[in-house]
């Protein structure tokens, strides 16, 4: 089950990534590659934020909330 939702929110950012760009005049060879920059951009969030708590500059109460704010603007 989490496969199949890892598969769909990737495949929603480079489908989303790909419909934008198509309506802006963007080839295609672009516009995929683009998608799959997206993808990583919100990994690579994810891992300084993890970082930042494992070395203890944010505490418990700050953690959760930024990943929290994190999701909110992936989604939006």
């Amino acid at each position: 089950m989490l496969v199949v939702i890892v598969v769909l929110a990737c495949s929603a950012k480079v489908w989303s990534s790909f419909l934008a760009c198509k309506a802006f005049g963007i080839s295609a060879r672009d516009a995929i590659p683009l998608g799959v920059l997206m993808n990583t951009k919100g990994l690579l969030a994810l891992i300084v934020i993890g970082i930042g708590r494992d070395v203890q500059a944010l505490d418990n109460v700050t953690y959760p909330a930024m990943v929290i704010v994190f999701v909110v603007m992936t989604s939006l």
